[in-house]
């Protein structure tokens, strides 16, 4: 996906890389963990953004429905 080029006021190119993620949070599973890895994704993504060159957009892949190891299930 392709992002439409601009220009700043003083005429300068402006361009981004953007990189996207989802979470599919686990009962039990610690949120600020979860949210740790979702950044990580994010970041990932964005830099295959970059690689890809200026004004792109990269998405990584949705996560895998996982299921609660017996440690995390709530009693």
């Amino acid at each position: 996906m392709a992002v439409t080029r601009g220009r700043a006021c003083d005429g300068h190119a402006v361009t981004a890389s953007v990189g996207l993620a989802v979470a599919r949070p686990v009962d039990g599973e610690d949120p600020v963990a979860a949210l740790w890895r979702l950044f990580d994704r994010a970041d990932a993504a964005m830099y295959v953004a970059k690689r890809r060159g200026r004004d792109r957009v990269a998405t990584a892949a949705a996560p895998r429905a996982r299921t609660p190891q017996p440690e995390e299930t709530p009693t």
